[in-house]
């Protein structure tokens, strides 16, 4: 009676299916990565769209304005020296850290601003379509920061901002003047919906750094697109690549939003996005 056989696979053999198991996830790991992030994209132009429903509510309820930036003490509504300050929903004024922010418009030791006043009215949900899913945890503006103890919360500094740049267009970029300056050359350019009278620009995915943008996974929302979701003020949205905004974002002298130059800076790449 001949002995039983036992049938298994060599070491050769072992390390051959190893070696083709390695080069199958070597080629479909990339592809399954790009396909990941063109869902998140599609998700990050819903967003858009979703904030632009809601100023489009928000202004039939409120004499045809869009949602405002408050005004500081001693200066006019929606004067918007630099860009950053269109991404506040809550504050600056709150000084409250780490505390889970009402819906109520009302609720005392929060201001609310810009598309803050959306998520107090409760027009946009819990707020979440204000920010961007392509974003890396990692990035101070993620949703991660504004989670504690939940969404939506301040972050350690007493404040939210959300990760889009909303109606940040001024009547004159070149007009910018260090300090406010009560000039009308920082005034927004669409504070009610008649202004909007031809196809512009109306928010973007938030860009901004100290000495340069950083192009990688964690500071650039759509990376490596090397380009930004657009939302239009006729409503619509789609992500537009641009190489010159790009060549704009990354250089040293985008810095702050606070200058003449980076608010001419900001100005261009709208100008761009816009026309592409």
């Amino acid at each position: 009676m001949e002995a039983e056989k036992h049938i298994g696979f060599t070491l050769i053999e072992l390390l051959v299916v190893i070696a083709i198991i390695a080069i199958l996830a070597a080629l479909l790991l990339p592809a399954l990565a790009s396909a990941k992030r063109r869902a998140q994209r599609m998700q990050c132009v819903s967003n858009m769209r979703q904030v632009y429903a809601g100023c489009a509510v928000y202004a039939g309820d409120f004499n045809d304005w869009y949602p405002v930036w408050i005004a500081t003490s001693g200066h006019p509504l929606n004067e918007i020296h630099g860009e950053d300050y269109t991404t506040f929903v809550v504050g600056p004024n709150n000084s409250t850290p780490n505390v889970t922010v009402p819906q109520s418009l009302g609720a005392s030791g929060f201001q609310f601003n810009n598309l803050g006043l959306l998520y107090a009215l409760k027009m946009i949900g819990d707020g979440k379509i204000l920010y961007c899913p392509c974003f890396s945890a990692n990035n101070p503006r993620a949703i991660d920061a504004y989670s504690t103890p939940r969404f939506m919360s301040t972050d350690g500094s007493g404040i939210v901002k959300s990760t889009i740049l909303y109606n940040p267009r001024v009547v004159n970029a070149a007009g910018y003047k260090a300090g406010f300056s009560s000039d009308p050359a920082t005034l927004r350019a669409y504070q009610k919906t008649t202004d909007a009278r031809h196809l512009d620009l109306f928010a973007v995915d938030f860009l901004e750094g100290t000495g340069g943008m950083k192009f990688n996974a964690d500071g650039f929302a759509h990376w490596p697109s090397k380009g930004w979701v657009v939302l239009f003020t006729d409503g619509s949205a789609k992500f537009v690549y641009s190489q010159a905004a790009f060549a704009i974002a990354t250089t040293n002298r985008f810095t702050t939003p606070q200058t003449l130059q980076s608010s001419i800076d900001y100005d261009n790449i709208f100008n761009d996005l816009e026309n592409q």
